[in-house]
């Protein structure tokens, strides 16, 4: 197998689908690669254990990782050129670990660099309210679970903003962007987020963003830097807003520092259209003092589903995926 070609085929097939993540797993006598589009799962091809193993030496060589290590975790970063009718450069994120049998699996996770439009949201004015809410200084919060688009909204939301200095701190870079200063974390170089965290404060971005919150030290020193007058955003794994402000509460976080640097929680899914394309439902949370509390016993909100009932009946989506999502 020539496995630089079959990369360049592959790749192709899953732009097409527009996929968000890869799975290349080992079994005892075969390697398996699925693929994740329109949130179901779906079987691409087996190869042989030879030929996977070197599919996933190809692709750990070409995003950077130890080709000697198979068992710990690694993870990496690499650039898809995909020519023809698409024309348009995919970033991929890699991820490695081996299992006790000594199996390595690989996922891809697949970033596109497509035009952003507001016409992306089904609601516009979503991305509106963005954009008002980020002209205060303090945290704009985005939630939602893996390959809902968070990081592209987090960086056309700070392309919004011209002539002003944006710094990023990720793990790894998943979207370059040339107008921006980009940081990687680094554990070997001793680039943590909270070293390359505080080196950039003393930069003084306009605008800082983190590339995700991670843990509670990572939390802590977001809604400081929040709280001491700087613009941040940054992302988080949730299952709706109100999950997201409960695990930063769960990271021991005062209540009081949350309404004072929360500017907006928002919670984010793509939903498939009937026409076949994907867009953006967003549920927005202002945090209050006043409303905090119920904020952490409610759940998905009542606009959420007042929004999908909306736009089920526009016809813009299926009563199938109206269920889907009921709960976000």
């Amino acid at each position: 197998m020539e496995v630089e070609k079959f990369v360049k085929e592959f790749i192709a097939v899953f732009i097409r689908q527009n996929a968000s993540d890869v799975y290349i797993t080992q079994k005892n006598d075969f390697v398996e690669i699925k693929f994740l589009a329109g949130n179901f799962l779906k079987k691409y091809r087996r190869l042989s254990i030879k030929q996977g193993i070197q599919l996933i030496n190809f692709l750990k060589f070409k995003g950077g990782l130890m080709l000697s290590e198979h068992r710990r975790p690694q993870t990496g970063s690499i650039i898809f050129a995909e020519e023809g009718q698409l024309n348009q450069k995919v970033f991929g994120r890699i991820s490695t670990i081996g299992d006790f049998q000594g199996f390595e699996s690989l996922v891809l996770r697949l970033i596109y660099q497509q035009a952003f439009q507001q016409d992306n949201f089904f609601f516009p004015d979503q991305f509106q309210h963005l954009k008002i809410k980020a002209q205060e200084k303090g945290l704009i919060l985005l939630c939602g679970p893996v390959g809902s688009g968070k990081t592209t909204t987090m960086y056309q939301l700070a392309k919004s903003f011209s002539q002003v200095q944006i710094m990023t701190i990720e793990d790894p870079v998943e979207i370059y962007e040339p107008s921006f200063q980009q940081f990687q974390v680094n554990f070997q170089a001793q680039m943590s987020y909270l070293e390359l965290l505080k080196a950039a404060l003393r930069h003084r971005p306009d605008i800082l963003i983190i590339g995700e919150i991670r843990d509670a030290q990572t939390a802590s020193a977001v809604i400081d830097a929040a709280l001491s007058g700087h613009l941040v955003f940054s992302t988080l794994h949730a299952n709706c807003a109100n999950s997201a402000l409960k695990r930063l509460i769960d990271w021991q976080i005062p209540a009081s520092d949350l309404w004072s640097s929360i500017r907006l929680i928002n919670y984010q899914r793509l939903i498939p259209t009937l026409d076949m394309q994907f867009k953006l439902l967003c549920e927005q949370l202002l945090i209050t003092p006043e409303l905090f509390n119920s904020y952490l016993t409610a759940e998905i909100s009542h606009d959420w589903r007042e929004n999908l009932d909306f736009c089920q009946k526009q016809n813009w989506i299926s009563a199938i995926e109206k269920e889907n999502f009921w709960y976000g």
